[in-house]
């Protein structure tokens, strides 16, 4: 059952308890504004705030499930179809070239989730947005709609996606945890995908155009806005991004989030 709904709007960030049904609308700001907050009233929706130094919500909403998964409360995103929409976490980091890294997230894919994509999903991404905006370099996890299977690609602002892992099927109706480490750079690149522990490939081709990473982004980080007509939802937690700051986001049982 959802206990809490967040939203962005305007650049600032609403917290609400109970039945309150809170959406993003198709004016929101993409969000950069500062941290969300919960209340002491409200400890499921401070315990998934704390995940993140962002959360923001285009054209669906972003709620708090009562679970925990991973020692994470869970964050449960949907997006309602047609246009530029999200519901996702961020992290910030500062990833110069040659950074070994590490992210991670854990994911619930409803059934029937891949049937729905009708454009390009991306599930885990990191980009230099704050800093390069409309010539951002962008990297992770994305699903295409073309045979609906998952690759870790690179890209960016009007740059071909170059395809470093896959294609790889990632499952639906449990929970999996997906995980990506690279040494990020344009000539001595290694990427490596894991799901569930399970390496699903490795690659030495570039991964990274030279400049700093700034953010990486979990949930539905982003969608096709002319192809992606119908619904889609997903259930998220867990998030992990190295190396970086790491939230105190322990839970009241005294399990901390995983690692990685």
């Amino acid at each position: 059952m959802i206990r809490m709904l967040v939203i962005v709007a305007a650049g600032v960030v609403a917290l609400a308890v109970g039945s309150a049904l809170l959406r993003g609308g198709s004016g929101a700001a993409p969000g950069d504004g500062p941290p969300p907050a919960g209340t002491a009233a409200d400890p499921g929706g401070r315990a998934v705030a704390c995940q993140y130094d962002e959360l923001n919500v285009e054209r669906g909403r972003l709620g708090v499930a009562s679970a925990a998964v991973d020692g994470s409360r869970v964050a449960s995103g949907s997006f309602r179809g047609g246009g530029n929409g999200y519901a996702r976490g961020v992290r910030r980091v500062a990833w110069k070239p040659g950074t070994n890294v590490r992210y991670a997230i854990s994911l619930l894919l409803p059934n029937g989730f891949h049937d729905r994509i009708q454009g390009q999903v991306d599930l885990m991404r990191w980009d230099n947005w704050p800093t390069e905006r409309a010539d951002a370099d962008w990297g992770g996890v994305a699903i295409w709609a073309s045979d609906r299977r998952a690759r870790l690609l690179r890209f960016g602002g009007g740059r071909p996606e170059d395809v470093l892992v896959g294609p790889f099927d990632l499952p639906e109706g449990r929970w999996f945890r997906l995980t990506v480490v690279q040494r990020l750079d344009s000539r001595r690149a290694v990427s490596e995908v894991f799901l569930d522990g399970r390496r699903l490939g490795r690659s030495s081709a570039p991964n990274s155009y030279g400049r700093t990473v700034r953010r990486v982004r979990f949930g539905l980080v982003a969608v096709d806005s002319v192809r992606q007509l119908r619904p889609l939802s997903l259930d998220f937690a867990a998030p992990h991004a190295s190396p970086a700051p790491s939230p105190d986001c322990r839970l009241t049982s005294g399990r901390t989030p995983v690692a990685g």
